[in-house]
């Protein structure tokens, strides 16, 4: 926490959208805290820090459903990650690639350039677009489970990480789950 504390009164963050990557990256170990942050500020596109959190409204809680309510989702899934690392003891670089797939899970939900629409292949996009290891981008590849086509076949062997991040996602997106952050 003391890096990105320095790391603020260096670049002067001011921004809400500076807050926001803050808020996401605060939970990484410093290093990888950086790395993420570098990648939010230049790679990420910009309507993942302004769109809600559902393009049709049905499956994600109403407060989502506002300006920022995907980065809200992602602080949220952020938030049963961790939880789930604190309750099966994972620590270290696992804790990390958790976190950091948590982070960029939906960060090209809607494609590239922003579609206004949930495409279905936004778990690819991260690892194509981003420079995360490949164990990051395999989490987050697998991140929907069963409920996108594409990736049905491999759930079958999904590893208790690739679990546990599907798990937290769709945990934070119930209307009737309340996780605060």
């Amino acid at each position: 926490m003391k890096i990105i504390n320095k790391l603020m009164k260096i670049l002067n963050i001011r921004s809400k959208k500076d807050r926001m990557i803050i808020n996401l990256t605060r939970d990484l170990s410093g290093k990888r805290a950086v790395e993420s942050m570098i990648m939010l500020y230049n790679y990420v596109p910009n309507y993942f820090f302004t769109m809600p959190s559902s393009t049709s409204g049905k499956y994600h809680p109403p407060d989502e459903f506002r300006k920022g309510g995907l980065v809200l989702h992602t602080l949220r899934v952020i938030e049963v990650v961790k939880m789930f690392c604190d309750m099966y003891e994972i620590g270290g670089r696992e804790r990390d690639d958790l976190i950091q797939a948590a982070i960029f899970h939906d960060t090209f939900k809607c494609g590239s350039h922003g579609t206004g629409r949930t495409i279905s292949s936004h778990p690819l996009l991260p690892g194509q677009n981003l420079d995360l290891s490949t164990e990051v981008a395999s989490l987050i590849r697998t991140h929907s489970g069963r409920f996108y086509e594409f990736v049905k076949y491999e759930w079958s062997r999904a590893s208790e990480h690739q679990q546990i991040l599907h798990a937290a996602d769709y945990i934070a997106s119930r209307r009737n789950v309340k996780v605060n952050i």
